[in-house]
C-alpha cells in the first residue's frame, strides 16, 4: 500500500510541476475562465512528457487580453518550464505582459520581481519591488535590497538607520550591511544588532569582529555582557562562558542561568548544574522551557532517584512544558521514569501501540524512537537487521545512527560502521556530535592511528566523558603503548593509568561489580608496564598500588581470571620488587 501512494504521489508532483511560492495556488491547474481548457490541457501534457520547447513556445503564444486570474494560470506554468530550463527570461516576459496590463495586482508585480531575482537583474527587481513594501511580498523586495546591495549607495547614517527599518527585525539584516556601515559609523546600537545577526547565522567570527569595534568599558555593559556570554557558549569556551554567566545569573536573569546550567553539564559538573535547575524550578517563574525540567529528569535518572525524577516530570506535566510539539520529548521520558518505578507492562504495551501502528501508516522519526528505547529497556527486542531497515529509510536520525554504529563496533565491523558514519554526515554535515567523534575515534586507534584516534575523543563535551568514556580511552592509550616508539610508551601508560583512573571516579551507583573489576585490572597492568621505566622511590608504589588494584579486581569479581593470573605472577616471582624492576630496566 505505501510503495502505490509513494508511486501515485510522485505522478501527482510530476504532473502539478508546482514551485516555489507557488504553493499558494491550485496543484493541478483547473481550467479558468478566459483561456480554452484544451490550451491548458496541452501545455499541461507537455510540461507533464518534457516537451518544454513546446510549452514554452505556447506560453508565449498567449495574447495581452486575458484577466488577472488567467495570467497567475499561465505564470504558473511558466514557473514549472523556467525551474526545469533555467531560462527566467520566458516568466519575465510574460510577467511583464501581465503587470502592462494590470499594473496594480500585487501578485503579478511579485512574479515579476521574482522572475527578475532569478534572471540575475537585482535592479530591476528592486525598481519593480518597492509596490510590494508592507504587502505579504514584502520578501520578494527585502532580497532585491539584499542582491543589488543597495546600502552601499548610501552616504549618511540616516539613509543606513532608513534601510535598516525596511527589515522585520536585526536578524534579518544581511550581514554584508553591518559589515559596510560599521565601518564607517560605530553606533553602539547598530553593533548590538550586527552581534546579534551574526550569532544568530552561526558566524561567530563577525560577530568578534563586531564586537571589537566597543570600548572596554562598553563591553562590561548591557547587553554586550550578554552578547559576549553568548559568543563564548557558541563557541564552545565554557569556562569563559561559565564566567560571564555566573555574573549574569546573580541579577536573576533567567536565560542566563539556563545556559549557566547547561554549561555546568558540558563540563561535566552535575552537582553545580543541579544547584542551578533547583533554583530555576524553584523560583515560581512560568513558563519555564522543556530542556529545564528534561536536564532535571536526566540528572535525577542518572542519580538513581526515581521518585524525584516522576516528581519533576509530573510539574512539567502539570505545567504543559511537554505539550504541543514537546508531546513526543515527554512521552519518551515518562515512559523511562515509569519502567524505572516497575510499571514494565504498561509502558511495553503503550510502545508496542506506537510500533504497530508504525506499520500502517509508515514508520515516522518518533516511532523509530520508540523502537530504539524498547530496544533498549528490553534486549529481547534488538534486531540489527530492523536497526539497517529504519537507517535505510532514516539516515540523518541521530538516535538510530548511533545506535546501529555502537553494534556493529561491538561486532567488529568497523568499515560498516565507518560507511554509515560517513552517510550520516552528507545527510546531517553539521554533526559531529559527541558520539560521532567517539566512534572516529575507536576506528582511528582499530587502524593504529592512535594520536588522531586521542584527538577525536578530546573532541566529545566533558559532560559525555562518563566510566566508559574513560575506560575506552584509557584502553586506547594502553594499545599505542605497546605499538608507540620506545619514548613515547612512557606518555601512553601514563595517560592510560589517569583514564582508567578516572573511570573508577566517574562510576555512578548502584557500581557495576564485573566493570569495576575489569577498570582496576587494566589499571594495575598499566602500572606494571610502567614500572620498569620509573625509578625505585618512584616505582615501589607504583607496584604497590597495581598489587592492591588486582586484590580488589579478583574480590569484586572472583571471574576475573586476568586479574587473578596477573596477581599471582607478579606475586610468585622470586627476588623481590626491586630486583626484578632492575631486571627489566636493564634488559
Amino acid at each position: 500500500m505505501r510503495r502505490l501512494l509513494a508511486v501515485v504521489g510522485s505522478l501527482l508532483i510530476a504532473g502539478a510541476v508546482v514551485f516555489g511560492f507557488w504553493n499558494f495556488l491550485p496543484v493541478l491547474f483547473p481550467p479558468v475562465s478566459g483561456i480554452l481548457p484544451s490550451e491548458l490541457t496541452r501545455i499541461d501534457g507537455d510540461l507533464v512528457s518534457g516537451r518544454l520547447l513546446q510549452a514554452k513556445t505556447e506560453l508565449l503564444g498567449f495574447k495581452a487580453n486575458s484577466s488577472a486570474r488567467d495570467w497567475l494560470s499561465i505564470l504558473k506554468r511558466a514557473v514549472a518550464v523556467s525551474s526545469q530550463t533555467g531560462d527566467w527570461n520566458l516568466t519575465l516576459t510574460l510577467a511583464q505582459r501581465a503587470v502592462a496590463q494590470f499594473p496594480g495586482n500585487q501578485s503579478l508585480t511579485a512574479v515579476r520581481v521574482w522572475s527578475a531575482l532569478k534572471s540575475g537583474e537585482p535592479q530591476k527587481a528592486l525598481q519593480w519591488g518597492t509596490g510590494l513594501q508592507g504587502t505579504s511580498w514584502e520578501n520578494f523586495w527585502l532580497e532585491a535590497q539584499v542582491e543589488s546591495q543597495n546600502w552601499k549607495k548610501a552616504s549618511t547614517a540616516d539613509t543606513w538607520y532608513q534601510l535598516r527599518e525596511d527589515f522585520s527585525s536585526p536578524e534579518t539584516v544581511p550581514l554584508d550591511f553591518y559589515t559596510h556601515v560599521l565601518s564607517q559609523d560605530s553606533d553602539p546600537s547598530l553593533i548590538k544588532d550586527a552581534v546579534l545577526s551574526a550569532l544568530s547565522q552561526n558566524r561567530l567570527e563577525l560577530a568578534k569582529k563586531y564586537l571589537a569595534n566597543l570600548s572596554l568599558q562598553q563591553l562590561h555593559e548591557q547587553p554586550f555582557d550578554q552578547l559576549q556570554a553568548l559568543l563564548a557558549y557558541d563557541e564552545g569556551a565554557w569556562g569563559q562562558a561559565g564566567t560571564w554567566l555566573q555574573v549574569l545569573s546573580s541579577s536573576q536573569n533567567r536565560l542566563s542561568k539556563l545556559l549557566l546550567a547547561n554549561i555546568f553539564l558540558k563540563l561535566g559538573n552535575t552537582n553545580s548544574a543541579r544547584v542551578v535547575l533547583d533554583n530555576i524550578l524553584e523560583s515560581g517563574v512560568r513558563p519555564l522551557p522543556s530542556s529545564i525540567y528534561w536536564d532535571r529528569v536526566y540528572l535525577a535518572l542518572q542519580n538513581k532517584n526515581i521518585s524525584l525524577a516522576a516528581k519533576i516530570l509530573a510539574e512539567a506535566k502539570n505545567d504543559g512544558a511537554f505539550s504541543g510539539e514537546n508531546a513526543r520529548e515527554g512521552e519518551l521520558l515518562d515512559w523511562q521514569v515509569r519502567f524505572q518505578l516497575g510499571d514494565t507492562q504498561k509502558v511495553l504495551a503503550e510502545m508496542n501501540k506506537v510500533i504497530l501502528a508504525a506499520k500502517d501508516s509508515g514508520d515516522t522519526e518518533f516511532s523509530t524512537e520508540t523502537e530504539l528505547l524498547r530496544m533498549q529497556l528490553w534486549s529481547r527486542f534488538f534486531s540489527l537487521p530492523r536497526l539497517w531497515s529504519l537507517f535505510h529509510e532514516f539516515p540523518a536520525f541521530a538516535p538510530l545512527v548511533e545506535r546501529l554504529c555502537w553494534n556493529l563496533v561491538q561486532n567488529g565491523e568497523w568499515d560498516r560502521s565507518e560507511r554509515v558514519l560517513d552517510e550520516y554526515l552528507q545527510k546531517a554535515p553539521d554533526a559531529p556530535l559527541w558520539w560521532v567523534w567517539y566512534y572516529r575515534g575507536l576506528a582511528a586507534a582499530h587502524e593504529k592511528k592512535f594520536s588522531q584516534s586521542w584527538d577525536d575523543f578530546q573532541q566529545i563535551d566533558r559532560f559525555k566523558r562518563d566510566s566508559y568514556f574513560h575506560f575506552n580511552l584509557g584502553l586506547v592509550c594502553l594499545l599505542a603503548s605497546q605499538d608507540d616508539v620506545k619514548t613515547k610508551k612512557s606518555d601512553w601508560l601514563e595517560k592510560a593509568g589517569r583514564e582508567f583512573s578516572e573511570a573508577l571516579d566517574n562510576l555512578t551507583p548502584p557500581r557495576d561489580l564485573k566493570f569495576q573489576s575489569k577498570i582496576l585490572f587494566y589499571r594495575a597492568k598499566a602500572s606494571l608496564a610502567l614500572m620498569p621505566m620509573l625509578v625505585p622511590n618512584l616505582a615501589a608504589p607504583a607496584h604497590d598500588q597495581a598489587m592492591q588494584d588486582l586484590k580488589t579486581a579478583t574480590t569484586l569479581d572472583p571471574d576475573n581470571l586476568d586479574a587473578a593470573f596477573l596477581l599471582r605472577e607478579y606475586s610468585s616471582q622470586p627476588g623481590g620488587f626491586n630486583d626484578r624492576a632492575q631486571n627489566k630496566r636493564s634488559d
